[in-house]
């Protein structure tokens, strides 16, 4: 009888970022085309031609931004399920060992792991379809827990955490 539960797992997932780089970005194109046709209808409009323009070309590059990050997480979210659904990720099993935390608020390296020998870094602020999530923002990789570990090219794709025994005599 296998005495693990499976605590993460990678699947398909939109990056929220993204999506509000595209949303924000389209509102700014709206509104600037929006106010650019209004300028050229009314002859006496107080706001500058180069004002709406700004915001169109500033909501186009933050459009385009989020389709690039958009589309860089789909294939990156492509290849690790891919990886994970056809067997191609190593294992790694046992405690784990905190070697640098990192504080809630980011500004450095993310989590510094060592589990049997194996180092991984888990950091919150970096979009990515596989395992993120920080021992400040509720992660589960801490100090002295033992789990087994399915990876590819330092990605965590699936969690495992051993359950507890009871130690009854």
């Amino acid at each position: 009888m296998d005495n693990f539960t499976t605590v993460y797992e990678i699947t398909r997932q939109i990056d929220d970022a993204s999506i509000d780089l595209i949303v924000g970005g389209s509102i700014a194109v709206i509104i600037g085309a929006l106010f650019l046709v209004l300028r050229k209808r009314s002859k006496g409009w107080p706001i500058p031609y180069w004002g709406p323009l700004l915001v169109v070309i500033f909501g186009s590059i933050l459009f385009l931004a989020g389709l690039v990050f958009l589309m860089d997480t789909f294939i990156t979210s492509n290849m690790l399920i891919s990886a994970y659904k056809n067997g191609q990720f190593r294992v790694v099993e046992g405690e784990v060992h905190v070697l640098h935390t990192q504080p809630s608020g980011g500004h450095t390296k993310g989590d510094i792991i060592r589990i049997n020998g194996q180092e991984f870094e888990v950091n919150f602020f970096v979009h990515t379809p596989a395992y993120s999530r920080t021992i400040s923002h509720g992660g589960v990789l801490r100090q002295g827990t033992y789990v087994r570990v399915y990876h590819q090219k330092g990605k965590i794709l699936r969690i495992d955490i051993r359950n507890p025994v009871n130690m009854r005599k």
